[in-house]
């Protein structure tokens, strides 16, 4: 029996190098329970209802944004990172006035994902990214110190799972927050190591294809449908 489990752990570890490498997964070899975190639903988080979010630009992504909260709080269970994802949700939507909550995935030291826009849809995290990245933002205030292992595990298990799902392009880049406008995001300590993951660019430029001239005809890359003043917006760092 250990000897099974032993192979079953190698066999995955397989999948999970090559997805992450952008090399090829054949769908008989694709096992999203093994490959994808836990991945806690709007539902069940219990999130409000909303309408208008528009597509993605440019599927599969070519950018993974990474955020910290920028806020000291912190969580270890489900029921305290659900409170604390419908709070960016409220600030995000009667203070911010954006469609949604703005990142399209929040992760919690509970070693948990909570669904925000989703894999598909527009975020409101990164202006001129927007439109063609995933944004992934980590529960709490990491200036000082990393987020736990669970946490970091998740993130590195969900760019995987958007890969194999043809979400993010295999030949995806990761940024930093700080990037993409003037903030501090994801922390100085944070950002240290989102340097070091295996896809970071020290020089993102944002890529628009063919359809993007259109859709900017009546949808800014904000997440809002409408002008967005960066400046003048409460935003989490």
């Amino acid at each position: 029996m250990r000897t099974i489990e032993i192979f079953l752990q190698i066999s995955a570890i397989h999948l999970l190098w090559n997805a992450a490498q952008g090399l090829p997964v054949s769908s008989e070899e694709l096992n999203l329970d093994v490959i994808c975190p836990r991945i806690i639903s709007r539902k069940e988080w219990n999130a409000r209802n909303v309408s208008g979010l528009e597509p993605l630009w440019t599927t599969p992504t070519p950018y993974v944004v990474v955020h910290h909260g920028g806020i000291l709080h912190y969580c270890y269970d489900q029921p305290e990172c659900s409170e604390i994802v419908r709070s960016y949700q409220d600030l995000h939507i009667d203070k911010n006035h954006w469609l949604d909550i703005g990142y399209h995935f929040v992760i919690g030291e509970d070693s948990n994902v909570y669904e925000g826009r989703g894999w598909d849809y527009i975020g409101a995290h990164s202006p001129g990214y927007n439109s063609q990245s995933i944004g992934v933002s980590v529960i709490g205030d990491f200036s000082h110190f990393l987020p736990n292992e669970g946490a970091l595990k998740a993130l590195d298990s969900l760019i995987t799972c958007g890969v194999a799902l043809g979400k993010i392009s295999p030949d995806y880049n990761v940024i930093g927050h700080r990037q993409a406008r003037n903030t501090v995001c994801p922390g100085e300590t944070f950002y240290k190591y989102v340097m070091k993951m295996p896809r970071w660019t020290a020089n993102p430029t944002p890529v628009c294809m063919s359809n993007c001239a259109v859709n900017a005809s009546n949808y800014n890359d904000n997440g809002l449908g409408q002008s967005f003043k960066d400046t003048n917006v409460v935003t989490l760092l």
